[in-house]
């Protein structure tokens, strides 16, 4: 740390008390460079050895017993410092006047600058944001003062925890200013805020709707068998809602659980993809769709979480069917990659995601503009893309989008070592057929 940052009053008590060490340790302190508030850390170290046993008895210091002490003190300067600079938090250090005395790594990185661009300047000249300053200027009436900043850097804004307390750095004081950064943690909440907001709305949604069957299957429709059977049918959608809801709730909370265990076994994938026939064969008929299958012989046996797997290609496979055009083709396939990792791909040629929105398919309960209008026949609950996002994070995946706006949408699924390194060796037997 350089020179400048010593005091001359905190020069000029350090050498009061080091003046029974004799002249090694005067000249010691004319070489040294260190932090003005650990400055004290140094006097202290003299004035130990100054007050060490003996001394009352008129016991004289030789020039040797002066320089270790010096050195003894510097040390411990050198990692009070290095500790500072090894703290996460960004700290500060400024006199009465708003000087900065000392800023450690951390502080240093949000302040985008070097050690020598920070110390020495006003902390007005670093940070524009008014409501810093102010609490900066409150720790300075021996106040110590909390809030929450916003600071921008790196075309990024930060949402930090503020705190600035007043401290005994020279003879009028000073502040010291440390920050939390809190903006994941504020993300968090609001995503919750969200996701509850959210949800309740996609509850009462069908629940309104089946009290209001309900009011009239008892009331106006009573006589009227034809009402009766077009009421029932309606409650009958929205039931079937409410539990596709529930399911895809329970499913993002399953994934995002920290106590979620993923268990390993061995999937056939063409069982897999003979399952998926099955189960979206009802949708496909309505409107004349195709699901067809590739897998690689090399890919045809994965070892991963089976329960996660099949949530994240049948919702990946809805998706596609649902935003397909009426008679199209959603194309699934499967392939080694690299170091036994597993590419999954699942291609459709409907109606494509708007780049603008891209971004934000994975979140809770986003759904694309065309597909939100409260009745649509393809509107899904908003949360199976979320549920992906999930269990791919679970099973330490990754997945990606290429989507054109009315030419279709390509989701390629990347699962690390989920093949085994030598299925992919040439001429080796394949462990399943289709």
């Amino acid at each position: 740390m350089p020179a400048s940052r010593l005091e001359p009053a905190w020069i000029g008590g350090a050498a009061a008390l080091s003046a029974c060490a004799g002249a090694g340790a005067v000249l010691a302190i004319g070489h040294w460079s260190g932090a003005i508030p650990v400055a004290l850390l140094f006097g202290a170290g003299l004035w130990a050895y100054c007050n060490r046993p003996g001394k009352a008895e008129g016991i004289q210091p030789d020039e040797a017993a002066g320089e270790q002490a010096v050195s003894d003190a510097k040390r411990q300067v050198l990692w009070l410092e290095r500790v500072v600079d090894a703290v996460d938090a960004p700290v500060l250090a400024a006199d009465a006047t708003g000087r900065v005395l000392l800023a450690n790594q951390a502080m240093l990185g949000i302040l985008e600058s070097d050690e020598g661009g920070v110390v020495g300047a006003r902390i007005e000249d670093l940070f524009t944001q008014a409501d810093l300053i102010e609490l900066v200027g409150r720790a300075r009436r021996e106040v110590t003062a909390e809030g929450r900043v916003r600071l921008s850097r790196r075309q990024r804004t930060f949402l930090y925890d503020a705190t600035a307390r007043h401290a005994a750095l020279g003879e009028s004081g000073g502040v010291v200013l440390t920050l939390r950064d809190v903006t994941e943690l504020a993300s968090a909440v609001q995503l919750k805020t969200d996701f509850v907001g959210n949800a309740s709305h996609e509850l009462r949604t069908p629940i309104s709707a089946i009290r209001a069957a309900v009011d009239t299957l008892i009331g106006p429709a009573r006589n009227d068998p034809a009402m009766r059977e077009r009421l029932a049918t309606m409650i009958r959608d929205h039931v079937l809602r409410l539990e596709d809801l529930v399911a895809d709730l329970l499913d993002v909370s399953r994934f995002e659980s920290p106590e979620y265990e993923v268990r390993l076994s061995e999937i056939d994938l063409h069982e897999l993809c003979a399952e998926l026939d099955t189960l979206t064969g009802p949708m496909r008929a309505e409107r004349h769709l195709t699901l067809v299958c590739e897998i690689a012989d090399e890919a045809c046996t994965v070892r991963t979480d089976r329960s996660a797997l099949m949530l994240i290609v049948r919702n990946l496979v809805d998706n596609g069917l649902k935003f397909s055009h009426d008679g199209g083709t959603v194309r699934v396939s499967a392939a080694p990659g690299e170091a036994g990792e597993l590419v999954l791909e699942v291609v459709d040629r409907g109606i494509g995601i708007p780049l603008a929105q891209q971004q934000r398919i994975f979140e809770r309960f986003y759904q694309v503009d065309a597909a939100r209008s409260g009745s649509h026949p393809r509107r899904g609950t908003g949360l199976g893309l979320a549920i992906v996002k999930h269990a791919l994070r679970r099973l330490g995946g990754s997945i990606e989008v290429e989507s054109i706006w009315q030419e279709g949408t390509t989701m390629t699924v990347r699962l690390p070592g989920a093949l085994s390194v030598d299925e992919g060796v040439s001429g080796s037997e394949p462990r399943c057929h289709p």
